[in-house]
């Protein structure tokens, strides 16, 4: 499916440069592609995606959190968390709340360069604070994993969605 979305995503963008004439069905056609799959756009097919997957994830960390809390995992308020952050994640990806706040953000202080998209500086802020709290757990987890989630949430975090 990501490849799809990606290889779609590609078509749609390289198709600015064939499309000689609007009237003929293939420029219109791609015109339509390059609007749902534009890589860097929000409410496209890999933003619904995204927000899909991150709801999946959401759901799964849930269930994990409920085993854990059945059988006395210690760490099942931070699985509970997780969760609990990855279906905010979902709406944000689904409804562009970050978009939302990023506005709000600019206006309050100046944005630019590294932080052109001002969305950024509360997520970082968040992203920081769970990356602290999670050290105890992540310590807690066989090597394999601890390096699986490790880089599940770099590639998350430093990918924009649209990409991903």
């Amino acid at each position: 499916m990501i490849a799809l979305i990606t290889l779609l995503g590609i078509a749609g963008e390289l198709s600015r440069n064939f499309t000689p004439d609007d009237r003929d069905l293939l420029p219109r056609f791609l015109r339509v592609l390059r609007r749902n799959f534009n890589p860097s756009a929000e409410q496209t097919v890999g933003a619904w995606f995204s927000a899909a997957m991150l709801l999946v994830a959401g759901l799964l960390l849930g269930v994990i959190a409920a085993a854990g809390r059945a059988t006395g995992d210690r760490f099942a308020t931070h699985w509970r968390t997780l969760a609990a952050v990855a279906l905010f994640l979902s709406y944000d990806e689904a409804a562009a709340f970050h978009e939302q706040l990023g506005d709000w953000f600019a206006r309050v202080l100046p944005t630019g360069g590294i932080f052109l998209w001002a969305w950024v500086v509360p997520y970082s802020i968040f992203a920081g604070a769970v990356l602290l709290a999670s050290i105890p757990w992540l310590r807690a987890l066989p090597p394999d994993t601890r390096r699986g989630v490790l880089l599940a949430g770099v590639s998350t975090s430093a990918v924009p969605s649209s990409w991903r």
